[in-house]
């Protein structure tokens, strides 16, 4: 009984460090995007006055030693600066292809429309000479 009841106290305390750990993440991502939309004031306050308090508490709790914690925290915020950066540039990708397919779309109905305007000349004009030569034999 005694064992469960620290098997459930210690999943407590990972749940409570791994959530920690994941606010930690999501504060720098926001710092990411703000460095990205030009924001430097907002992005070096989560950088410089709260992430530092969140670190601390989380390296407290977690027991890691702190050259361990700190090569994790270097590696994993490179990592997540490199997925934020993927994430514009997908996202600049995809407008692209998205305005692509759209100026390919309207220059598709553009064509269909100019088509559809000669074909309408065209019978305009057909039924005029029909009615020219029909006028014309009227008269012979």
């Amino acid at each position: 009984m005694i064992s469960k009841i620290i098997d459930m106290k210690n999943n407590i305390n990972l749940q409570k460090n791994k959530d920690r750990w994941d606010e930690i993440l999501k504060k720098f991502r926001d710092a990411c995007y703000l460095f990205h939309f030009k924001d430097q004031t907002s992005a070096n306050i989560i950088l410089k006055k709260k992430l530092p308090k969140m670190i601390n508490d989380w390296q407290k709790e977690s027991g890691i030693e702190k050259n361990k914690y700190k090569q994790k925290i270097k590696h994993t915020f490179t990592v997540e600066q490199m997925r934020v950066a993927n994430a514009f540039l997908l996202r600049k990708a995809l407008q692209e292809e998205t305005m692509q397919q759209n100026f390919n779309k309207k220059s598709l109905d553009q064509e269909k429309l100019n088509e559809e305007m000669m074909l309408d000349e065209i019978e305009k004009i057909i039924d005029k000479e029909n009615f020219y030569c029909m006028d014309q034999n009227i008269e012979k």
